[in-house]
């Protein structure tokens, strides 16, 4: 599980970095989009981290189940516990 959390977690970080600084980029046209200032700048963050989750989760199921032979229970179970640890 240590792998898999490190491997992913490099990426959301940098996924996060990258969300706040394209947030602070926006903020400097903060006059045309004063109306919904607090709604500009969080959902491309969460969509990143939503869509970085799922891809990578998607990515290395298939590659798994392409190159071995797959304990489905224990494959679900380990893939569930990494995505609660790096929510929590």
């Amino acid at each position: 599980m240590r792998v898999t959390v490190w491997s992913r977690a490099l990426w959301l970080l940098f996924g996060l970095v990258a969300g706040l600084f394209l947030s602070v980029i926006s903020s400097q046209f903060e006059a045309t989009i004063q109306e919904t200032i607090t709604l500009a700048f969080f959902p491309p963050v969460v969509a990143y981290i939503a869509d970085s989750v799922g891809t990578q989760s998607e990515a290395i199921a298939i590659r798994a189940f392409a190159i071995t032979d797959v304990d489905y229970s224990t494959y679900l179970w380990r893939e569930f516990s990494s995505g609660l640890f790096l929510v929590v």
